[in-house]
């Protein structure tokens, strides 16, 4: 993408009013000038806020989901992490490996393993917080035949959208103002597009995943959400649980439990430790599957 391209898209993404919690506001309120003026290859090695890129490059919980995954290296979710030559120039490899690609190919194994997700079926994968941008890029690799969605603050898909069209990934963004329909490939929906999400939202077989993206957003963003979730054929949303001044003081434990109630008569749903201080939390429709059982 081109200086005047990205100028034209924040225009674009920028209409409408974004909710995003006051730490998240901090984080990104000079973006839009990077965006615009500086070198989005140089995005990591700048330390750019927000630091997508940073952050998991030594997360111990996806060392361990590596070295889980790495017991069979014959598996696709295996082969799929090798690939290390995704976003901008500087990110950390720990053994040759990018630890955010090990997180989107954890999110994608839980779903086909835990909660029968079919690859080749026509789904929507629907991802809150699209962080590096890099689901995209594991989902090209695994062959996935239906549509993803990342839903996330406007200035961060635009980010996003460089490096996936790098790729040669099919993406678009869904506007209001151009009543924008799905497509295979990649949708970028910016929290500010409220018809787009409706429209969305209206469709069948959506997946929602959430990796402590839905944990760190405002009040108002937590209870809509909230509303949606009988809607999803499966869940699986990674927290940190508590109180947290990332989330406007959000209790996110209390946030799940009342979610747990709310879905009680429509889901099957399970929980585990997040190999750490977080916490996972799994979710499919009871006619999909009468049963959780996390290995």
């Amino acid at each position: 993408m081109s200086s005047i391209r990205i100028k034209e898209l924040i225009e674009k993404v920028s209409k409408g009013s974004s909710k995003l919690s006051k730490t998240w506001i901090e984080f990104t309120k000079d973006l839009k000038n990077y965006l615009e003026t500086g070198d989005l290859e140089m995005y990591r090695a700048n330390n750019i806020s927000p630091v997508v890129f940073n952050w998991p490059e030594e997360s111990k919980q996806n060392m361990v989901q590596l070295d889980y995954l790495g017991k069979d290296k014959e598996s696709i979710f295996y082969k799929t992490v090798l690939s290390n030559n995704y976003g901008p120039r500087g990110i950390k490899l720990y053994q040759n490996i990018q630890l955010d690609r090990v997180q989107h190919v954890w999110t994608i194994y839980n779903l086909v393993q835990f909660l029968k997700l079919n690859l080749s079926d026509n789904e929507i994968l629907f991802e809150f917080g699209g962080g590096t941008g890099q689901m995209a890029d594991v989902l090209a690799e695994l062959k996935f035949q239906g549509t993803h969605v990342v839903y996330d603050l406007p200035l961060l898909t635009v980010l996003q959208k460089y490096f996936v069209s790098k790729r040669w990934i099919e993406n678009q963004h869904l506007l209001d103002e151009e009543d924008t329909p799905l497509k295979k490939g990649t949708n970028y929906l910016p929290n500010n597009q409220p018809k787009r999400e409706e429209y969305v939202m209206g469709l069948p077989n959506i997946n929602f995943v959430a990796t402590y993206s839905l944990s760190e957003t405002d009040a108002e963003t937590h209870a809509k959400f909230a509303k949606y979730m009988k809607l999803f054929s499966r869940i699986f949303i990674v927290y940190w649980p508590g109180k947290h001044d990332i989330c406007d003081g959000v209790d996110n434990t209390e946030y799940i439990e009342q979610i747990k109630k709310d879905i009680k008569d429509t889901h099957n749903f399970k929980q585990y430790d997040n190999f750490g201080n977080g916490k996972a939390f799994l979710a499919v429709k009871n006619e999909i599957l009468s049963e959780i059982v996390p290995s």
